[in-house]
């Protein structure tokens, strides 16, 4: 081989080096990014399953609360209609509204008859 068959070939490998570092070069800046982007999508996922844990214990909670809430219901009910006194608290009631009501017809007759009785005697002095 001649010399300068020799440099041409060194050239050669020289651009194919340079290539080939470029590549690497190329290849470390990606790997850099895949590594970042892989500690994200890690952290991201660890918050997914905290995320998670937590939302299956609040739907734990609401399950409680709610089966709660369907029995307090219930017995509200049940207490309501089987409730031994609310029929003595509706007769009490039905016993005041009707004393009310007496109350206030006697109250309006009795204006009535003093008006009357008012009348009478006015008639009465006129008529003397």
């Amino acid at each position: 081989m001649t010399d300068t068959e020799f440099k041409l070939i060194d050239q050669r490998f020289d651009t194919i080096e340079r290539l080939v570092n470029g590549i690497n070069t190329r290849l470390d800046t990606l790997n850099g990014k895949v590594y970042t982007h892989e500690n994200q999508i890690n952290e991201a996922l660890g918050e997914r399953k905290a995320n998670r844990e937590a939302q299956a214990k609040v739907s734990d909670k609401v399950d409680e609360l709610e089966t709660r809430v369907n029995l307090v219901e219930k017995e509200g009910v049940l207490h309501y209609t089987n409730c031994p006194i609310s029929p003595k608290l509706r007769n009490i009631e039905d016993k005041l509204l009707s004393q009310q009501s007496v109350r206030k017809y006697m109250a309006g007759l009795f204006a009535t008859g003093i008006a009357l009785g008012g009348l009478i005697v006015a008639i009465i002095k006129l008529w003397q």
